[in-house]
């Protein structure tokens, strides 16, 4: 391999280097620590305290947070079945524009 190939190949991987160190420390390292907290009983101010598994076995114990994930599921199932409809509105409108453009109809 020449030279300007070998460069070409080094800046390459700077570039992919620069990505995964970004995405590590805005990314993934965030999410660790967001993750971590959920182990804890804290305020904004303050002292933590480590309770474990018991912030979940809260959470999946009320009746509110059921609900409210039904809802969400509600509205998540209806924004599918508008994107498929949308998508199959504009697929019969695109084949209904091109059968006119083949048969000649303006």
């Amino acid at each position: 391999k020449n030279q300007s190939s070998l460069f070409k190949m080094g800046n390459n991987f700077s570039f992919y280097n620069a990505f995964k160190i970004s995405l590590f420390t805005f990314m993934y390292l965030p999410f660790g620590e967001m993750v971590t907290y959920t182990f804890y009983k804290m305020k904004y101010i303050g002292e933590r305290t480590f309770v474990g598994l018991n912030n979940y076995k809260d959470l999946f114990t009320r009746d509110s947070i059921f609900n409210s994930l039904k809802l969400s599921l509600y509205y998540m199932g209806g924004a599918v079945v508008q994107l498929v409809l949308a998508l199959l509105l504009a697929t019969f409108c695109g084949k209904s524009c091109i059968l006119a453009q083949n048969s000649g109809i303006k």
